[in-house]
């Protein structure tokens, strides 16, 4: 019996549409897991030690801004192409930018957190380098 993998089939049959692809289930996981993880750490009211550690190396703040986007935008290119959605690099891309400004903003009523412009150029410039780079062919295959 050849196996149904439409969304109209699955509505059809009574089973609610998920944001899946059949195709491409580790693809979709790992879109899901790095977008929610970047927002938990982004926004989890984290104090390090008591006053707060600054951070020994300089700008390492920054360099762990530009790779979670860079992660979230290069994921979530590779699952709108997967989809066929038309210009997956620019949603990708705007919906880095818009989640690193959503963070930011976030951070404003988060304790011990602080909203950041650099911050948020270094989440929009990994996001530009994410929509540019490609996922390896193993990670999106189908399975």
């Amino acid at each position: 019996m050849k196996r149904q993998t439409t969304v109209g089939a699955a509505i059809r049959a009574g089973i609610p549409a998920v944001a899946t692809s059949p195709k491409r289930p580790r693809l979709d996981l790992a879109t899901l897991l790095w977008t929610g993880g970047t927002i938990a750490l982004l926004v989890a009211p984290i104090r390090l030690g008591s006053p707060p550690v600054e951070m020994s190396l300089p700008y390492l703040d920054k360099v762990v801004h530009f790779t979670l986007f860079l992660g979230v935008s290069a994921l979530w290119r590779s699952l709108l192409a997967a989809r066929s959605v038309r210009f997956p690099a620019l949603l990708a891309l705007g919906l880095g930018v818009a989640l690193g400004g959503a963070t930011e903003l976030a951070q404003l009523y988060v304790p011990y957190r602080d909203c950041d412009l650099y911050d948020f150029l270094a989440d929009a410039a990994g996001s530009a380098a994410g929509v540019l780079l490609p996922l390896p062919a193993r990670f999106t295959r189908s399975t």
